[in-house]
């Protein structure tokens, strides 16, 4: 595709932007008349979040499946996820693994990561922790938190590599530090435990807390416990009946147990400014990568 065709193409999309979801569908289906592929991964982006109109696997596997067979990498990894998930099509990991490695070899990260997991758990391959390093490593040094926890796991466990923590250490606090939330909370728990790191209650609490404030109710409640027992932080019994607050609104049956016992602890006073505390709370923005490459 020349400079100019590619400009006139972004240019279209833009435009179909702002116009409504039944007139940007038919001047998208009338573009992939002319095999172009952004267009129909466009199309198929459509069916497949339901933003502009109902949501349907089966259509947006029609037209990823025309983007990627001109090689549009993005449309071969949804392609794979779609297929091993079974949305919109049976579910078939070989088929998934068939464009996930399409994708991957053109260098698209998320299939990189999706295809380490398929060789991690042998979906569709042969169960390889040689081969899941290696898609792992593509991936991680691009950025990709996920591959980053993965690669770090397999170096921890000495799977497919040669046993090194300081390799593990080096890749968890890497994906970490990207702001994924269970990452976040899970190298916490590293540090708690001294596990593959020297235990530090104060890091430990210092990852709860990212976790915490990205909405991760386990990171909330461990927070708590330590606010409370005063384990890598000053013991706050006000903020410790916070974050048990926000943690039992998220579902930590164990928080509101907990708060219960630690009011007998507290005055009214303390306890009233807890729970303006715990109302004035609002989430940072959220992110949870490691779910979105399973």
């Amino acid at each position: 595709m020349n400079k100019r065709l590619l400009l006139s193409v972004w240019l279209c999309i833009l435009l179909l932007s702002l116009l409504p979801a039944a007139a940007r569908a038919k001047m998208l289906i009338k573009a992939t008349d002319q095999e172009d592929a952004s267009a129909n991964y466009s199309l198929g982006l459509m069916c497949f979040d339901g933003k502009s109109g109902p949501q349907d696997f089966s259509e947006a596997i029609k037209w990823f499946r025309k983007a990627a067979e001109l090689g549009h990498a993005t449309s071969q990894f949804k392609l794979g996820f779609l297929y091993r998930e079974g949305q919109g099509v049976p579910q078939d990991y070989v088929e998934a693994v068939k464009w996930y490695f399409m994708a991957a070899e053109q260098g698209n990260a998320d299939a990189q990561v999706s295809l380490g997991i398929m060789y991690r758990k042998g979906e569709g391959v042969v169960q390889s922790h040689t081969e899941a390093i290696k898609w792992f490593r593509m991936a991680a040094e691009q950025g990709h938190p996920t591959a980053q926890f993965n690669l770090g796991d397999l170096y921890r466990k000495g799977l497919g590599v040669a046993q090194s923590f300081a390799e593990a250490v080096k890749w968890y606090r890497l994906a970490a530090e990207q702001g994924d939330a269970d990452i976040q909370f899970i190298f916490g728990l590293m540090c708690q435990n001294g596990d593959s790191v020297p235990q530090d209650s104060a890091e430990a609490f210092k990852w709860y807390l990212k976790a915490a404030n990205q909405g991760n109710a386990l990171a909330q409640n461990f927070i708590a416990i330590k606010y409370a027992e005063g384990d890598g932080v000053p013991q706050d019994f006000v903020m410790a009946h916070k974050w048990y607050n926000i943690a039992g609104e998220n579902g930590q049956e164990l928080a509101v147990t907990r708060r219960k016992f630690l009011e007998r602890l507290m005055t009214a006073e303390q306890i009233a400014e807890a729970q303006r505390l715990a109302m004035e709370w609002q989430p940072a923005g959220t992110r949870h990568l490691l779910a979105s490459a399973k």
